[in-house]
Protein backbone atom coordinates (compact mmCIF):
# COMPACT_ATOMS: atom_id res chain seq x y z
CA UNK A 1 0.00 0.00 0.00
CA UNK A 2 1.25 3.42 -0.78
CA UNK A 3 1.94 6.31 1.63
CA UNK A 4 -0.92 7.71 1.77
CA UNK A 5 0.71 11.38 2.70
CA UNK A 6 3.34 10.81 -0.23
CA UNK A 7 2.69 12.86 -3.62
CA UNK A 8 2.57 9.59 -5.72
CA UNK A 9 -0.88 9.17 -3.80
CA UNK A 10 -2.15 12.60 -4.30
CA UNK A 11 -6.00 12.43 -4.30
CA UNK A 12 -6.54 15.29 -6.09
CA UNK A 13 -4.26 13.93 -8.96
CA UNK A 14 -5.88 10.49 -8.73
CA UNK A 15 -9.34 11.98 -8.83
CA UNK A 16 -8.20 14.19 -12.00
CA UNK A 17 -7.19 11.29 -13.52
CA UNK A 18 -10.26 9.54 -12.89
CA UNK A 19 -12.48 12.20 -13.49
CA UNK A 20 -10.84 12.85 -17.43
CA UNK A 21 -11.13 9.21 -18.15
CA UNK A 22 -14.41 8.63 -16.84
CA UNK A 23 -15.62 11.76 -18.44
CA UNK A 24 -14.24 10.81 -22.12
CA UNK A 25 -16.31 7.46 -21.90
CA UNK A 26 -19.80 8.89 -21.21
CA UNK A 27 -19.25 11.80 -23.61
CA UNK A 28 -18.59 9.58 -25.90
CA UNK A 29 -21.45 7.68 -25.57
CA UNK A 30 -23.54 11.33 -25.41
CA UNK A 31 -21.88 12.31 -28.69
CA UNK A 32 -25.24 11.50 -30.98
CA UNK A 33 -26.86 13.80 -28.91
CA UNK A 34 -24.63 16.67 -29.67
CA UNK A 35 -24.62 17.77 -25.84
CA UNK A 36 -22.07 16.77 -23.17
CA UNK A 37 -21.60 15.08 -19.97
CA UNK A 38 -21.83 18.35 -18.38
CA UNK A 39 -24.94 19.65 -20.52
CA UNK A 40 -26.45 16.28 -19.45
CA UNK A 41 -26.66 16.49 -16.24
CA UNK A 42 -27.28 19.97 -16.01
CA UNK A 43 -30.26 18.98 -18.36
CA UNK A 44 -31.52 16.37 -16.42
CA UNK A 45 -31.36 18.23 -12.92
CA UNK A 46 -33.90 20.50 -14.33
CA UNK A 47 -35.94 17.74 -16.38
CA UNK A 48 -36.65 16.65 -12.81
CA UNK A 49 -38.25 20.01 -11.51
CA UNK A 50 -40.82 22.80 -13.02
CA UNK A 51 -37.33 25.04 -13.31
CA UNK A 52 -34.83 26.56 -10.72
CA UNK A 53 -33.76 29.94 -9.62
CA UNK A 54 -30.26 30.24 -10.99
CA UNK A 55 -29.00 30.17 -7.17
CA UNK A 56 -30.67 27.02 -6.33
CA UNK A 57 -29.46 24.94 -9.63
CA UNK A 58 -25.85 26.44 -9.61
CA UNK A 59 -25.95 24.93 -5.54
CA UNK A 60 -27.75 21.54 -6.73
CA UNK A 61 -24.64 20.89 -9.50
CA UNK A 62 -22.21 22.48 -6.78
CA UNK A 63 -20.54 25.36 -9.19
CA UNK A 64 -20.44 29.01 -9.01
CA UNK A 65 -22.69 30.88 -11.10
CA UNK A 66 -20.39 32.35 -13.32
CA UNK A 67 -19.29 28.52 -14.22
CA UNK A 68 -22.96 27.88 -14.36
CA UNK A 69 -23.84 30.77 -16.84
CA UNK A 70 -21.14 29.53 -18.97
CA UNK A 71 -22.40 25.85 -19.32
CA UNK A 72 -26.11 27.67 -19.44
CA UNK A 73 -24.71 29.55 -22.79
CA UNK A 74 -24.88 26.88 -25.44
CA UNK A 75 -28.18 25.42 -23.87
CA UNK A 76 -29.73 28.39 -23.92
CA UNK A 77 -28.37 29.32 -27.84
CA UNK A 78 -29.77 25.44 -28.29
CA UNK A 79 -33.08 26.94 -26.76
CA UNK A 80 -32.75 23.27 -24.60
CA UNK A 81 -33.38 25.46 -21.95
CA UNK A 82 -35.15 28.95 -21.26
CA UNK A 83 -34.63 31.99 -18.69
CA UNK A 84 -38.04 32.74 -17.02
CA UNK A 85 -38.28 35.72 -14.58
CA UNK A 86 -40.16 35.34 -11.01
CA UNK A 87 -40.58 37.49 -7.72
CA UNK A 88 -41.21 40.57 -9.82
CA UNK A 89 -38.41 39.97 -12.27
CA UNK A 90 -35.59 40.10 -9.47
CA UNK A 91 -35.00 36.25 -9.78
CA UNK A 92 -34.84 34.36 -12.48
CA UNK A 93 -35.40 30.55 -13.22
CA UNK A 94 -33.99 28.26 -15.85
CA UNK A 95 -36.67 25.63 -17.32
CA UNK A 96 -36.01 22.83 -19.64
CA UNK A 97 -37.93 23.17 -23.21
CA UNK A 98 -39.42 20.48 -25.00
CA UNK A 99 -36.51 20.33 -27.33
CA UNK A 100 -34.61 20.21 -24.15
CA UNK A 101 -36.61 17.34 -23.03
CA UNK A 102 -36.35 15.60 -26.38
CA UNK A 103 -32.55 15.90 -26.60
CA UNK A 104 -31.92 14.87 -22.78
CA UNK A 105 -34.26 11.56 -23.14
CA UNK A 106 -32.52 10.74 -26.71
CA UNK A 107 -28.96 10.94 -24.72
CA UNK A 108 -30.35 9.13 -21.66
CA UNK A 109 -30.11 5.78 -23.78
CA UNK A 110 -26.49 6.95 -23.95
CA UNK A 111 -25.93 7.31 -20.79
CA UNK A 112 -27.41 4.45 -19.16
CA UNK A 113 -25.03 2.42 -21.35
CA UNK A 114 -21.94 4.05 -19.99
CA UNK A 115 -23.71 3.59 -16.21
CA UNK A 116 -24.85 0.34 -16.54
CA UNK A 117 -20.92 -0.34 -17.82
CA UNK A 118 -19.81 1.36 -14.19
CA UNK A 119 -22.49 -0.73 -12.42
CA UNK A 120 -22.12 -3.95 -14.17
CA UNK A 121 -18.19 -3.43 -14.00
CA UNK A 122 -17.86 -3.03 -10.00
CA UNK A 123 -21.07 -4.83 -8.83
CA UNK A 124 -23.86 -2.79 -7.11
CA UNK A 125 -22.07 -3.06 -4.16
CA UNK A 126 -18.60 -1.54 -4.91
CA UNK A 127 -20.97 0.49 -7.37
CA UNK A 128 -22.83 2.01 -4.23
CA UNK A 129 -19.75 1.98 -1.83
CA UNK A 130 -18.12 4.10 -4.42
CA UNK A 131 -20.67 6.47 -5.21
CA UNK A 132 -21.00 6.92 -1.18
CA UNK A 133 -16.75 7.44 -0.98
CA UNK A 134 -17.10 9.76 -3.58
CA UNK A 135 -19.73 11.69 -2.06
CA UNK A 136 -17.92 11.85 1.32
CA UNK A 137 -14.70 13.22 -0.46
CA UNK A 138 -17.02 16.01 -1.90
CA UNK A 139 -17.84 16.75 1.83
CA UNK A 140 -14.64 16.97 2.92
CA UNK A 141 -13.83 18.99 0.21
CA UNK A 142 -16.36 21.40 1.22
Amino acid sequence: MPNPLAPPACTCALMRRVTRAVTRDYEAVLKMSGITAGQFTLLSVLAGSEGLPVAELAKRLDLDRTTLSRNLAPLQRDKLVAEEAIKDNRVRKIVITQKGHQVQAEAEEGWRTAQSRYVDGLGVDKWSQLTRLLEDAREIAG
